[in-house]
């Protein structure tokens, strides 16, 4: 669940950029899944403003779940 604020734009079951990945609009396919021995299934989950953007990457955002620990990584942009 995100802010009211926040759309959520795709996703990836890879780690990387907008344009180095095959993003995925089906929010009902992503799963992502820790295991015990501490690793993680690594994905990339890219969000946009829900009010628009004045300027291209003002207003997105990217989160990526990497596979070791689990450890999670956000940016302001989706690069």
């Amino acid at each position: 669940m995100t802010d009211q604020n926040v759309i959520g734009d795709s996703w990836a079951n890879t780690i990387g950029s907008y344009g180095s990945v095959s993003p995925n609009t089906d929010w009902s396919a992503l799963t992502i899944n820790c295991y015990p021995n501490g690793q993680c299934d690594k994905n990339t989950m890219f969000f946009q403003t829900a009010f628009g953007s004045s300027a291209a990457n003002d207003y997105q955002g990217k989160l990526a779940v990497m596979p070791l620990g689990g450890a999670i990584t956000t940016r302001r942009d989706w690069n």
